[in-house]
């Protein structure tokens, strides 16, 4: 089976993209497929999640950074589990320019799809995760994937920011002859309950305003979730499992719609 990249994008900074990435590639790790998580985030909030999991120490000679500036990644690749890798997030990510070893401008957006491509292992999955902004880093990101599912937020700015993301993308995507499928659109409810009125405006509004793009299940705020990104993930208590059974909702339907 050809292995899916996915991108979980937002422009909008503490979104919980970093730990929807760290809780879904545990979760398929957890379902027996081969993931490998590669945390392109500066911040690493994903790499901190998956290595307090599994009790993984900090090894400062693995980062994507010196990946990327290699032109290398097989060296970076961290064993987690048999069937779970990452290749670990740097804050030095932030010194890599793809315009200085590339050619041209299109081959500078096309380092990451081309270091993907050689990585020597297999796997099913290959989740990405980028810092919340629109540069040379992200747009990588994007051209690397095939599915990209965009984040929206429940706040009062978001549907404003989420829509100038969607048209970037739009333009993005046309101007670069990226082949990526935007395959859906995943609400955040990060304040009040699900049912809460308020939340179900929001998502009576989302589901008007962007259709079916709209996923049918619902991340929403947990005090569990700050735990695992602190602690590492658990499985252990019922507020654990509550936690993770949410985003395993959210992540077989989106394995649902890739196909």
């Amino acid at each position: 089976m050809e292995q899916k990249v996915i991108l979980h994008f937002d422009l909008k900074a503490g979104s919980g993209k970093s730990t929807m990435a760290a809780l879904e590639t545990y979760l398929l790790a957890r379902m027996k497929e081969r993931v490998l998580l590669i945390d392109l985030d500066p911040s690493a909030v994903s790499t901190h999640a998956i290595q307090k999991t599994f009790s993984i120490a900090n090894d400062t000679s693995k980062n994507v950074f010196q990946g990327l500036k290699d032109g290398d990644l097989n060296s970076q690749v961290l064993d987690v589990q048999e069937n779970l890798a990452i290749i670990p997030g740097s804050l030095r990510i932030n010194l890599w320019s793809p315009i200085v070893t590339a050619a041209n401008d299109d081959d500078a957006g096309r380092i990451l799809t081309n270091l993907i491509a050689n990585i020597h292992r297999k796997f099913s999955y290959i989740l990405l995760d980028v810092p919340a902004r629109w540069d040379m880093l992200s747009m990588n990101a994007l051209i690397a994937s095939n599915f990209v599912f965009l984040l929206l937020e429940n706040q009062k700015s978001s549907f404003s920011l989420f829509s100038e993301a969607a048209h970037h993308l739009a333009d993005f995507r046309e101007a670069s002859d990226a082949s990526f499928t935007v395959s859906g659109i995943v609400p955040l409810l990060s304040r009040g309950s699900l049912t809460q009125p308020d939340n179900q405006r929001f998502l009576t509004d989302a589901r008007a305003s962007f259709g079916q793009a709209v996923l049918h299940n619902v991340i929403w705020n947990q005090e569990r979730i700050k735990v695992f990104t602190d602690e590492g993930i658990s499985a252990k208590a019922a507020w654990d499992q509550r936690a993770l059974d949410m985003y395993q909702r959210v992540l077989n339907e989106e394995l649902t719609r890739i196909g």
